[in-house]
């Protein structure tokens, strides 16, 4: 769109997603959902998340469904968080096959207030997928069962550094989970010195445990891990 700025499209937290073959079927900033034709779904405007929040949109599959995805969403510190953890229901079956936000299923508040972070690990019964957030000025981090019948179970473990400090700044940084599904590691900054972590996590029960706390001098923002799992940049 000519009208809007290249910050304003894009900004900072963003999900795409593809079919088995690599085809692209829609992508979200958070606030806004685009078909493949790179055009805004007819319900796809109004998201609740920012388009400033570190991981404002992620895309999951609803399990053993060939046509309907979550896209949560998190507001920004910029925000005070303000509209926290929600998700809205894309049905591909909709607008011709190009996909559409559910009207019944839009910005639907799964937690309060939470911080800038969204990760899916796998299931290990190799089905369903764990989406985990973390709550803001808490330890707690939620990890979300979601099932061929929707999300079935919220799994609460109060673990690591309570994320808080300097306003709701601290709030940003990424979350990200191993692709064997046995880590997660995060960081929050804007507090000094920066926060990361290093957590083991039960694909099985939902659970985290054995928090590492990594030092760091610098300002940290983003963490990933390496395609073997071995190592955390």
């Amino acid at each position: 769109n000519p009208d809007d700025t290249l910050g304003t499209v894009l900004g900072e937290g963003s999900s795409v997603i593809s079919d088995s073959s690599g085809e692209l079927l829609f992508y979200s900033n958070g606030v806004k959902v685009w078909n493949k034709q790179h055009d805004v779904m007819p319900n796809g405007d109004g998201l609740l998340g920012m388009i400033s929040s570190t991981q404002a949109a992620l895309i999951v599959p609803q399990p053993l469904s060939d046509s309907l995805f979550y896209v949560f969403t998190t507001d920004a510190f910029q925000n005070d968080l303000a509209n926290g953890l929600r998700y809205s229901v894309i049905d591909m079956c909709l607008d011709g096959g190009l996909g559409d936000v559910k009207v019944d299923f839009k910005n639907i508040q799964l937690l309060d207030i939470a911080c800038e972070k969204l990760t899916a690990i796998n299931h290990q019964n190799g089905k369903d997928i764990w989406l985990i957030a973390h709550k803001f000025n808490s330890a707690d981090f939620y990890a979300y069962q979601i099932s061929e019948n929707g999300i079935i179970d919220t799994v609460i473990s109060t673990i690591g550094s309570i994320h808080s400090g300097n306003g709701f700044s601290s709030a940003i940084g990424q979350m990200k989970g191993s692709s064997d599904g046995n880590k997660i590691a995060l960081a929050f900054s804007n507090v000094s010195p920066s926060v990361t972590e290093l957590f083991d996590f039960n694909s099985s029960t939902g659970e985290l445990s054995n928090s590492i706390s990594l030092s760091s001098d610098a300002n940290v923002y983003g963490v990933e891990f390496s395609p073997d799992n071995s190592k955390l940049y």
